[in-house]
């Protein structure tokens, strides 16, 4: 794995211990890639290894479009809050929403519609009295600067230290199917053949993670997935709900 993605897979495992109960305790590293599970565990005792995955939303052709969509909003965010400190020569003590027009936006518009969402956030800022803060709806502030991807812009006094800018993606929750899920663990259930020497884990335990609070990685798990028998090549599957640190261990067969 890459540098970054196995810091990432490391984080949740360690945010897994710290939410699991009974989690083992031994040493954990890295697998060989190819080889081994993404993480090996080695107690006094025994060996786990745990193979890694990501729950992500997908649509009916079984592409990733939100999380897609996610990633193009964060990286026009960053450029606009970048231009914004820098006109303004300071950091923005304020938390900024921006909530999305449906569709992609292209690598070509999106330095543009950077510069035009800072502009609208610097107008905002300069001002002074309680004006300050505020919507930039549509009509008023949007559509002028020919935001026409953005829907609105909420400008907020920050809550932290550390400001935030956000996309607060709204959507409805889907359920969760049995199908989504053994969908993920069939992917991860072919991986067990290439493992070097299958006999050395005393478990092998599959981590889905459903990683932060965007709409994504939403989801409401109903009774009956919840109570589904799922075949896993692994001997236990857990759901990790990692922004409510909730891990849910399903049934495996």
């Amino acid at each position: 794995m890459p540098r970054n993605e196995a810091q990432e897979v490391r984080a949740h495992v360690e945010a897994l211990r710290r939410a699991c109960l009974g989690f083992p305790a031994g040493e954990v590293t890295a697998g060989q890639p190819g080889i081994e599970p993404d993480i090996v565990i080695a107690t006094n005792d025994h060996v786990i290894g745990i193979e890694h995955t990501r729950f992500t939303r997908r649509d009916a052709q079984g592409r990733p479009h939100m999380r897609q969509q996610e990633g193009e909003h964060d990286e026009v965010l960053t450029l606009a809050r970048q231009a914004v400190e820098q006109r303004l020569g300071v950091v923005v003590d304020a938390d900024v929403r921006v909530i999305w027009t449906p569709g992609q936006i292209s690598k070509a518009r999106r330095f543009a519609l950077a510069d035009a969402l800072a502009d609208a956030v610097t107008t905002q800022l300069r001002r002074t009295g309680p004006d300050r803060f505020g919507l930039l709806d549509y009509d008023s502030a949007i559509a002028s600067r020919e935001l026409w991807e953005v829907y609105a812009v909420q400008i907020a006094p920050s809550l932290s230290k550390t400001p935030t800018w956000r996309s607060p993606d709204a959507s409805v929750v889907p359920d969760l199917s049995p199908s989504t899920i053994q969908r993920t663990i069939d992917g991860k259930n072919r991986k067990v053949d290439n493992y070097a020497d299958r006999s050395r884990y005393a478990a092998l335990w599959l981590l889905i993670v459903a990683e932060d609070d965007r709409a994504s990685a939403f989801f409401d798990l109903p009774p009956a997935t919840r109570a589904h028998c799922y075949q896993a090549r692994f001997d236990r599957v857990i759901l990790f709900d990692l922004f409510n640190r909730m891990p849910i261990d399903l049934l495996v067969a």
